[in-house]
């Protein structure tokens, strides 16, 4: 039992220097505020919340310099954060106790990866509910396409396992390639400001 605490205070160690970074914190903030925001408009605060969340690696990684091991820790904890926040909001649809099923399946991968600090364990649990909040809540208003929900949910689990694949096995594939033979990224991407591998 000491161990694992000893092990799970590292884990979050690794945050505390580059929280002295102004960009750091200003990327949490704007991650912040785009996903409360989702409670007063879900479609726009889910597309800002989507591109947060992918630019947000070139803010920390490229530009304050933290590591990618630091910025998974960083980045997970803050999509438990919209996570939560689109639960709250989905208690007001009438597809909660759809979503709250499958939030309590992403956090339970949450704390696997918190217990391992391994990132392949989300192919094994993909994170559908942001998807299904996206698709049942978010586009509601704006969707006219006739498609059943269980059809629209295994639609929703394919498209989401593809991603997690692409993001936590075949993506760090690729960036060992690059260190061993680039020593850092290509340099096409180089050009484009991508520079730090944080591997």
């Amino acid at each position: 039992m000491k161990r694992r605490t000893v092990r799970h205070h590292n884990r979050f160690a690794v945050l505390r220097p580059c929280f002295w970074n102004t960009v750091t914190r200003a990327t949490v903030a704007l991650r912040l505020t785009a996903a409360v925001y989702i409670l007063w408009n879900p479609l726009w605060g889910m597309l800002a919340s989507f591109f947060m969340d992918w630019f947000d690696s070139y803010l920390l990684i490229q530009r304050a310099g933290i590591s990618r091991k630091a910025y998974h820790v960083l980045d997970k904890n803050i999509d438990q954060f919209w996570s939560a926040v689109m639960l709250l909001y989905g208690f007001t649809t009438p597809y909660w106790g759809l979503l709250s099923v499958l939030y309590i399946f992403r956090l339970a991968g949450h704390a696997v990866y918190i217990a391992t600090g391994n990132t392949k364990v989300f192919l094994l649990f993909p994170n559908v509910f942001e998807f299904a909040f996206f698709w049942f809540v978010a586009l509601a208003p704006w969707s006219t396409l006739a498609v059943d929900y269980v059809s629209a949910l295994m639609l929703l689990v394919l498209v989401k396992l593809v991603q997690e694949y692409a993001l936590h096995w075949a993506w760090p594939v690729q960036l060992d390639r690059m260190k061993h033979n680039f020593r850092g990224y290509h340099p096409a991407l180089r050009v484009l400001g991508w520079r730090r591998l944080g591997i």
